[in-house]
């Protein structure tokens, strides 16, 4: 199957292999950029950072202001993030939550710390689909959200992907975000490729990311069963043989 990722450069490569490793046919066009933003931490102890984006452990690592928080216990959403913090450098990292979802991270945190024992930073980007600082701020715990990123989004879409677009050489499309998916909206129809967006099978993370589609009025969209990229790639793998 013929399969267009969305995702900004680096994440869409790793996507792209797998795709192929699964006997698909990835082209990438990112719909968003990633953009580092200046940080700089609150002052007191910090006892534990709370990562849910493999972007944000990065910045961290590339970052000599942001290395005191690498003593602190890291609490990551999903595997690839775990293992993005491990390689950012931090030596303290909780076992991450399998499904990928940051209610699931929001509990783990709550229940391995103390309200007095410092403050607990959610280093993330501009945009995050679950607050966790708030979420913790409600249960007792001093937070900070750090922006260190931001996700910018792109005019227009690579020039291979419009034509592939316009000549129906694309089956699927991969969408993580509902952002994505109202970016991927805005886009077609700045391209005049409205049209030849409709017919593609869109598969999305969530209802929540399927929701813009839908109210544009596609109906061909498969949700994955999980908030992980496994889970995306199996809706994938399951679409009906000869869609596209």
């Amino acid at each position: 199957m013929r399969v267009l990722v969305t995702r900004p450069e680096g994440d869409a490569g790793r996507t792209a292999e797998r795709l192929e490793a699964a006997g698909h046919e990835p082209l990438v066009a990112p719909l968003m950029e990633i953009a580092p933003v200046p940080a700089s931490l609150p002052g007191g102890e910090v006892q534990a950072v709370v990562l849910t984006s493999a972007n944000a452990a990065a910045e961290i690592g590339r970052r000599p202001e942001l290395a005191r928080l690498l003593a602190a216990r890291a609490f990551p959403v999903g595997e690839r993030t775990a293992r993005a913090a491990r390689e950012a450098g931090f030596t303290d990292v909780a076992e991450a939550s399998p499904t990928g979802e940051g209610h699931a991270l929001v509990a783990a945190v709550a229940a391995a710390c103390r309200p007095e024992g410092g403050a607990i930073l959610h280093p993330a980007g501009r945009d995050v689909a679950v607050d966790v600082a708030a979420a913790l701020a409600g249960r007792g715990f001093r937070t900070h959200r750090l922006v260190l990123y931001e996700a910018r989004a792109v005019e227009r879409l690579p020039a291979d992907a419009a034509e592939a677009l316009r000549q129906g050489r694309i089956d699927a499309v991969l969408l993580y975000s509902a952002r994505s998916a109202r970016l991927l909206l805005e886009v077609a129809a700045r391209e005049g490729l409205s049209d030849a967006l409709a017919p593609l099978a869109a598969v999305a993370m969530s209802e929540a990311v399927a929701e813009p589609l839908r109210q544009a009025g596609h109906s061909h969209i498969a949700v994955a069963r999980g908030n992980t990229e496994d889970a995306l790639v199996e809706a994938l793998r399951t679409l009906r043989p000869g869609v596209g």
